[in-house]
């Protein structure tokens, strides 16, 4: 339903739209002047991404920015998100990718075979993007080859929708779907951290410290040293680290790339929680992702995980895509 914007001779009055929308899909319609002797008007499709008393700003799909005058917004109104294109779903993996880099990969076509010595899926998993050249049956074969070569179980992680007929015939030849993981998003223009004058400021350091380390081997077991060579791979990469009282209290990791920032690691100790530690870091993060230039950022997130869930959705970050671990029978 449109809102329709009145105004008094001279006013300037911002149409129904507040900062709370920025971030979400929009549609202005704007005065376009007399056209022939007749008023005419025009719409703006896309994301909001700044608003002030005097102006408007749209991202539109093609990425283009506009900037609307309000003195010309007759209407405006929110709307639901547009379907994510596989293209942009292909180009996320891909971002995801470079964010946790596996030191040995191949491409198989639109295939990426990546292999971390097997410390996490994410790492040691095929990622299908697009045709691998051949016949799926024998490309699945090759990645079979490929990982036994390495003495690696043979693992897919399917995005979808982009390749649901991978997940198909895995689940036709007895693969076994072993975790579903959802990719969430969310714009980082509307971001404003919540002061905590109770806790000290977040260090972001280039490389992580040895105490957060054990933060995270005491989750993952100990740490390899592919581990390292992944979590300090790309060359913007930021480790968020919390002390109180001399202890590690909470971690985080974000990488920026392309526009985005990667958000990974994102741990409180136990003796920690419940006091909003997590929010806190990723708050640091995403503040941190945007001062270099990322606008919007991403995780990955299992769907089992119903704390980390309700966080995620506290902070506004929506569902993209998600994708599926697949793996072989142990029997």
């Amino acid at each position: 339903m449109w809102v329709f914007v009145r105004r008094e001779p001279g006013a300037l009055i911002m149409p129904p739209l507040t900062p709370s929308h920025l971030g979400g899909r929009v549609v202005i319609r704007v005065n376009a002047g007399l056209i022939e002797g007749r008023e005419r008007f025009t719409d703006v499709l896309g994301e909001l991404v700044e608003i002030s008393d005097r102006s408007l700003v749209v991202r539109r799909d093609d990425g283009s920015r506009e900037t609307i005058s309000a003195e010309v917004v007759v209407a405006a109104k929110p709307v639901p998100p547009r379907p994510v294109k596989y293209s942009e779903i292909a180009a996320l993996e891909r971002v995801g990718a470079d964010h946790w880099p596996a030191p040995d990969t191949e491409w198989l076509g639109g295939w990426l075979l990546r292999a971390a010595s097997g410390w996490t899926r994410r790492g040691n998993s095929a990622l299908p993007l697009g045709d691998p050249g051949m016949p799926l049956k024998d490309a699945v074969a090759r990645v079979g080859d490929w990982y036994g070569a390495r003495g690696l179980p043979p693992a897919f992680a399917v995005p979808l929708p982009l390749s649901r007929g991978v997940g198909e015939l895995l689940r036709e030849t007895g693969w076994e779907e072993q975790v579903r993981v959802e990719v969430r998003t969310r714009a980082l223009a509307d971001w404003v951290s919540a002061a905590r004058p109770d806790l000290p400021p977040v260090r972001i350091d280039s490389a992580p410290s040895m105490d957060a380390l054990s933060l995270v081997s005491a989750r993952r077991g100990e740490l390899p040293q592919v581990a390292l060579t992944i979590l300090g791979g790309p060359p913007k990469t930021g480790f968020a680290i919390l002390r109180l009282d001399d202890a590690v209290a909470a971690i985080g990791r974000g990488v920026v790339s392309e526009g985005w920032l990667g958000l990974s690691l994102i741990d409180v100790a136990v003796d920690a929680r419940r006091r909003g530690l997590g929010t806190y870091i990723m708050g640091a993060l995403m503040e941190w992702g945007r001062e270099l230039g990322a606008e919007r950022a991403y995780l990955q997130v299992e769907d089992t995980n119903a704390a980390a869930l309700a966080m995620y959705d506290r902070l506004g970050f929506t569902v993209h895509h998600t994708y599926v671990n697949w793996g072989v029978s142990a029997a």
